[in-house]
């Protein structure tokens, strides 16, 4: 049943880092189908309409939007755009009560201490999660509609992709030709992202090693290693990517191994996900929404490198 318009601009607002960009357009399009338009007031506000929608940040997550969504991973509320996000969303949890905010976790870094009150649910299935988030809607007096309602069911991005062509595919010699290819250019796309991290004008030494399925980064007191692990049968399908960010200097040779052992700070275990060249991406079978091409996927891990160090010259 649809209400009458009430005071708030937007039905749902969502705070997302950039890289989730895949995420959140689904999520987007999820809750448009579920949620009315009923102007002036609109569905759904995102970062990518922003301009389109002509409402600042900081009132929309403070008090315009009825329901605010936090995308959650380990990078949001690091760089500028979320980190004001999260001073707005503070305030509004204190002023609107933490049913006004809804916690969707696309990794499993534990949520700060001020933001756990609110309810959280990992993504899983997108159209289960939109459900969710429109249940929250609804509970703080929003209208909506039923699945049933008119909607028109879309399949999910890559849904239609048949499972015997992608494993028949990572399963080819052109699979195995194309990784290596791939692993490069991860591989070279990491290297020069690394060197332009912003230092603070501090004398942080980059090291950069690689070899055949493997990279090391060494930035100053952290690292960061990206390696193709085999497995038999040696396939694509059967490999994964290996992605672990260091604390401390990675021993190269004796001599090096004198100090200290490296501290892992975090794992990430993808694999290649792909029916040809074309659509290739890295992908976790652990988290739901966790799908980058490799120039996405070097951004998030030198980000991540780069406030790790941030944080050791805290």
């Amino acid at each position: 049943m649809i209400s009458k318009p009430s005071g708030f601009a937007f039905d749902v607002a969502v705070s997302s880092a950039d890289y989730d960009a895949r995420v959140l357009r689904e999520l987007e399009r999820q809750l448009t189908l579920r949620l009315p338009s009923i102007p002036p007031q609109r569905p759904v506000w995102t970062s990518t309409a922003a301009e389109l929608l002509d409402a600042p940040r900081a009132s929309v997550f403070g008090k315009s939007a009825r329901l605010v969504v936090v995308l959650y991973q380990h990078l949001w509320g690091k760089d500028p755009t979320t980190k004001a996000d999260a001073t707005a969303i503070k305030r509004r949890l204190t002023t609107s009560g933490p049913e006004s905010v809804r916690v969707v976790l696309l990794d499993r870094t534990e949520v700060p201490a001020w933001l756990r009150k609110a309810p959280a649910r990992t993504l899983g299935d997108v159209g289960q999660c939109a459900d969710w988030i429109v249940d929250g809607v609804a509970g703080l007096g929003g209208a909506t509609r039923r699945a049933t309602d008119d909607v028109v069911s879309v399949p999910l991005a890559g849904d239609d992709r048949s499972t015997q062509q992608r494993d028949s595919f990572l399963a080819s010699h052109r699979a195995i030709t194309h990784l290596g290819r791939e692993f490069d250019r991860l591989a070279s796309e990491v290297a020069k992202r690394a060197a332009a991290v912003n230092r603070d004008d501090t004398e942080v030494p980059l090291e950069v090693h690689r070899v055949p399925g493997r990279c090391t980064v060494q930035l100053g007191p952290v690292a960061l290693t990206l390696s193709w692990v085999r497995t038999r049968p040696d396939t694509v399908g059967t490999g994964r990517l290996m992605i672990i960010e260091w604390e401390g200097q990675m021993a190269r040779g004796v001599a090096a191994s004198v100090g200290p052992s490296p501290i892992p700070l975090r794992e990430t275990v993808l694999r290649a996900d792909a029916t040809r060249v074309e659509d290739w991406q890295w992908k976790s079978d652990d988290v739901a929404g966790y799908a980058y091409d490799s120039s996405e996927l070097a951004a998030h891990c030198v980000d991540s490198l780069a406030y790790a160090l941030q944080d050791r010259g805290r």
